[in-house]
């Protein structure tokens, strides 16, 4: 952002604080104290306090105190992924100080006694009419305040899901039997194997349960955590798809994220190929490409709406949606929009259990409620609980996690965590910044400088290698692909998460130490405008569909001999490089945070938490997800309250998507772009 821009949004947030607090003039100084408490602990962004300016005006309420209190917790609200502010207790008690509790229960009561007496008829719709900022929805006895977009999205997609719901087989099968296929696809000729030359994957029977959900309905949910066999299921079901007599150019395969969508792709090269005798659907089935769901859509920025959307629908028989617990309400709902159920049956997939979308809405958590009471999804919902993956005890360490309890162990020293074994997590305590710094060196020693098993060669020496050679044939030799091979592999081996981007625990100030103390140990100039060496990690952070670079994709920086720079990216067993120039955008990569990290997966996994035990991102799906990320070792370097305090917060966003059965009102639903 431009100094001036920044500049400008600062002056306008203070100007904006100066005259909402302006609407308080007339309480004593006392409750004014009281109000900025309550202001500080929601910690409000400075265009939350414009819209809540513009918000005001709009609706002539400048001194409405009760609506300035119930707009700042709406924000708070909307900040934590929620998609209204439910105006009960347990919500609000959740987002403000105890202390302040009972003056703002009194704040929200005058507010709904002003809603009723119709003193917000410009601002707040409460009936059948919806053309307002803010909508009221006092349906199945909750109270909620929506802004309008998401009102819509939600009903909307309760409706199409509902749809989806009230179809029986979506398409006439001209293929064998749902049993005949599953004897077919776990046959000794036929079966996925563990690597070409490994067993066949073993039949296991909630497996086999998604399979035959998915062949059987027009409408499936798949939840499990890592290694309870997601990858092989969902290869499954698309032999079992093209074995009903559905094309496979009739099937389309998404996910949220450009990485999530690589990751299908190469789930599907490497799978199909382990079968010892394909059958020619079997083969059909290589051509197919994960996409991200605005690829799918076709998202158009000059028209701001999808080309596949209502009325114009995308033209497949099926649809398997991975990694949607990523997704977020509205982009949901534009895909069930796109989607025509009498003819595409839609399978989604995913971990109810790891972080939801950064945007509003929890949608496929609250699909699976934590009690296994599946509601209107009880003939449409399996949930694989047997995990295959090698190892127990990170296994372990994930699953107390996720029951929300603490761990027993003691704290270890930060050299001792590096040199733990395989299948083994470690717990470092917090240090000051000198040895903080010096442990992020010892990162870089074990990971990047030291030599390493094979051949006796380390990151660096790898590196200096891969510079000495053409950088425009590099990938395209034997010798240059194996270099690039094995550096990608080092790669593989590690990852810092975070919680944070900035501060001594976050991302950005950690790339920052471990590049001002790599780079000079490689042999390389150093780009005096961004600062890359050769050896330098980066994470694309924007869709370029033209030279299909994702966001998330992470790369290698390569120096040429001249000085220049290419940026390398790995396309299963092939490489792509791009001159540094030509890029989208971008980020350094040796920690990123757990969010950017989900559809991921390493060796070794370093979790950095925040320093303070109390930080609202603590929770237990963000440790769930960041412990998932490693096959191999997991160091958590943090305080131990820190772990007590995420373990027990699981994510709440509120919504009106209750999955019991009921019917959503019959208001105006049609959607808003």
């Amino acid at each position: 952002m431009a100094k001036g821009s920044r500049k400008n949004i600062e002056t306008a947030s203070t100007s904006s604080g100066v005259y909402v607090m302006n609407s308080l003039e007339k309480e004593t100084s006392k409750s004014v104290v009281a109000f900025h408490t309550i202001f500080q602990a929601l910690d409000l962004t400075p265009i939350d306090w414009m819209t809540i300016r513009d918000l005001l005006e709009l609706g002539d309420t400048e001194n409405d105190r009760p609506l300035v209190v119930v707009l700042a917790l709406m924000f708070a609200a909307m900040r934590e992924g929620s998609l209204c502010l439910e105006l009960n207790d347990n919500h609000v008690g959740r987002l403000i100080p105890g202390t302040e509790i009972e003056k703002v229960k009194g704040l929200i009561s005058q507010f709904l006694v002003r809603l009723e007496n119709k003193q917000y008829q410009s601002l707040v719709a409460t009936g059948k009419s919806i053309h307002y900022p803010l909508v009221f929805d006092a349906s199945n006895g909750a109270k909620r305040l929506y802004f309008q977009k998401y009102y819509l999205h939600e009903k909307h997609l309760h409706r199409r899901i509902e749809t989806f719901l009230s179809v029986g087989y979506p398409c006439d099968s001209t293929g064998p039997s749902v049993d005949a296929i599953l004897n077919e696809i776990f046959s000794e000729k036929r079966s996925i194997r563990m690597g070409k030359t490994g067993h066949p994957i073993s039949r296991d029977p909630d497996q086999v349960a998604a399979i035959r959900q998915a062949l059987s309905s027009s409408f499936t949910i798949i939840s499990g955590g890592p290694g309870t066999g997601k990858t092989s299921v969902m290869v499954n079901i698309l032999r079992g798809l093209v074995r009903t007599g559905i094309p496979a150019n009739r099937i389309v395969l998404a996910a949220p994220t450009g990485r999530a969508a690589w990751r299908i792709t190469e789930a599907v090269s490497k799978l199909l190929p382990t079968i010892s005798s394909p059958s020619n659907e079997d083969r059909e089935l290589l051509a197919l490409k994960g996409s991200t769901l605005h690829k799918l859509l076709r998202y158009s920025h000059q028209q701001h709406d999808f080309y596949y959307r209502e009325g114009n629908p995308l033209p497949a028989d099926a649809a398997i949606i991975d990694e949607v617990s990523m997704v977020d309400v509205v982009m949901l709902a534009k895909l069930l929009n796109a989607l025509d159920p009498a003819c595409t049956r839609l399978i989604l997939m995913g971990d109810k259990d790891q972080l939801p979308s950064v945007e509003a809405g929890a949608v496929f958590a609250e699909m699976i409620p934590a009690d296994d009471r599946p509601g209107i999804f009880k003939d449409h919902l399996v949930v694989l609980r047997n995990i295959y993956r090698a190892g127990t005890q990170i296994n372990r360490l994930a699953t107390t996690l996720n029951r929300g309890r603490c761990p027993d162990y003691e704290p270890v020293a930060f050299k001792a965590a590096l040199g733990g074994k395989t299948d083994r997590w470690a717990v470092v305590a917090p240090m000051v910044p000198e040895q903080w710094r010096n442990c992020l060196h010892q990162w870089a020693d074990h990971y990047l400088l030291q030599s390493t098993a094979e051949k006796d060669k380390s990151y660096t020496d790898l590196l200096k290698r891969a510079g000495g050679k053409d950088q425009q044939n590099l990938a395209r030799t034997g010798k240059g692909w194996h270099l690039l091979e094995k550096i990608f592999a080092l790669m593989g081996r590690m990852k810092i998460l975070t919680l944070l981007r900035h501060g001594p625990s976050g991302c950005t100030g950690i790339n920052q130490i471990i590049a001002q103390y790599l780079a000079p140990c490689m042999d390389s100039a150093i780009d005096p405008v961004n600062g890359l060496f050769s050896g330098a990690l980066i994470m694309v952070t924007r869709n370029d569909y033209g030279k299909n670079l994702f966001n998330g994709d992470m790369g290698v920086v390569i120096g040429n001999t001249d000085g220049g720079f290419r940026a390398y990216f790995q396309r299963g067993d092939e490489y792509h490089s791009f001159a540094v120039g030509q890029l989208p955008s971008w980020e350094p990569a040796f920690a990123i945070t757990v969010h950017k990290s989900q559809g991921s997966e390493f060796d070794d996994i370093l979790l950095v938490l925040p320093e303070s035990p109390e930080n609202r991102l603590l929770t237990r799906e963000i440790l769930y997800t960041g412990v998932t990320r490693a096959r191999k070792r997991v160091i958590i370097y943090g305080r131990r309250q820190s772990i007590k305090t995420a373990v027990s917060r699981k994510i709440a966003r509120q919504s009106g998507l209750a999955w019991g059965g009921q019917s959503v009102s019959q208001t105006d639903c049609r959607l808003a772009r």
